[in-house]
């Protein structure tokens, strides 16, 4: 999870020069951790992350981070890695930040949650609303792989990572494999799992 967690909230900042990605990732550290305290951050923030906002919207941010981070390439190719469109983002985005802010009210994310706010989003949120997805998408993948090899049940949930959630979250991910199958476990074990990864702040 720790290496999920580093991953997933550290690439967008991967492909600014030095001395901006320390500045933006703190900033996005601060925001994580105590969000009411970002808020006077957003225009030095914005200004910083706007050209990596254009990268990502031009369709040139893949190429830019694996020429500035040629060593992660192996593993975002073993990882079935996915970006995510602008959709996927607003969409199920949006369900992971509300779930976030229900499972932990203290960020204070709810205004953040109406739809027909989506343009005006801070990119501290349009940030946070990238890696979760990103880490989202890459769990499904994983946990998928896993669950359709023909291993015992014991070695297809060490490697999807169920280590990764608390026994209850486990016995309900598997009561959800029994009753509706590969695809919905692998979207609850994901959700939990994302969510969990964001705790660690």
């Amino acid at each position: 999870m720790w290496n999920s967690l580093a991953f997933n909230e550290t690439m967008m900042f991967s492909v600014l020069n030095y001395q901006e990605a320390i500045r933006a990732l703190s900033l996005y550290a601060v925001y994580k951790r105590i969000p009411m305290q970002s808020y006077q951050y957003i225009e030095e923030y914005d200004r910083i992350m706007t050209p990596v906002v254009k990268m990502y919207d031009d369709g040139v941010f893949i190429n830019v981070y694996k020429t500035k981070n040629p060593k992660v390439t192996r593993m975002m190719d073993q990882n079935e890695f996915v970006l995510p469109n602008t959709q996927e983002m607003n969409e199920k985005g949006l369900m992971l930040v509300d779930l976030e802010a229900i499972d932990m009210p203290y960020k204070r994310l709810s205004e953040y949650l109406n739809k027909e706010m989506i343009n005006k989003l801070s990119l501290f949120t349009c940030t946070n609303i990238n890696n979760k997805v990103r880490c989202f998408y890459s769990k499904i993948n994983q946990i998928k792989k896993a669950f359709n090899k023909d291993i015992s049940l014991e070695e297809k949930m060490e490697e999807a990572k169920f280590s990764d959630m608390t026994l209850p979250e486990q016995i309900m991910a598997l009561d959800i494999l029994a009753k509706d199958g590969v695809d919905a476990m692998a979207e609850f074990v994901s959700r939990e799992i994302t969510l969990n990864a964001d705790l660690l702040y």
